[in-house]
């Protein structure tokens, strides 16, 4: 019993660090949006190399997002099987091409914003998770403080 309280516990922490890393990562998609240098650049072939300069920064972002969040999944995973399946990965986006339209520019930082939602929506997925593993903890404590009790007891 000691044994689950410490895992859960270790799974709580590693929770917490777990959303301090997705908040890292909104907060490097947030700046990777802003696109001031663009309409000075234009819609030529620099301006493609910077937007894909951009969207290889968000994918490798999301990438490592992925990965912690996986590494998280696991850990729930060995404790409660319901409960990792309340997070879901937010996904790469698709290969940049060229951006040679406004149509295909605004496309493309509308994706990346949508991109920075979906680390929003996970970093709101993983508090949840760690609210119920909270609940977990404590309901196995007080568990755990009754049996001590009716060993004394008996």
């Amino acid at each position: 019993m000691d044994k689950t309280i410490k895992n859960v516990k270790k799974v709580i922490d590693d929770g917490l660090e777990l959303i301090d890393d997705l908040q890292r990562v909104r907060q490097k998609l947030k700046n990777a949006n802003k696109f001031t240098i663009t309409k000075h650049i234009g819609r030529n072939f620099v301006g493609d190399a910077f937007r894909g300069y951009k969207v290889s920064m968000v994918n490798k972002s999301i990438e490592r997002a992925q990965e912690k969040i996986l590494k998280f999944d696991s850990e729930v995973m060995r404790l409660q099987e319901s409960l990792a399946n309340n997070i879901d990965l937010p996904y790469k986006l698709t290969e940049f091409d060229s951006c040679r339209s406004k149509l295909k520019d605004i496309t493309l930082r509308i994706n990346m914003r949508k991109k920075q939602l979906d680390v929003e929506n996970a970093i709101k997925q993983v508090k949840t998770v760690i609210r119920r593993l909270v609940f977990l903890k404590n309901k196995l404590e007080y568990e755990n403080e009754k049996l001590k009790e009716l060993e004394k007891q008996s």
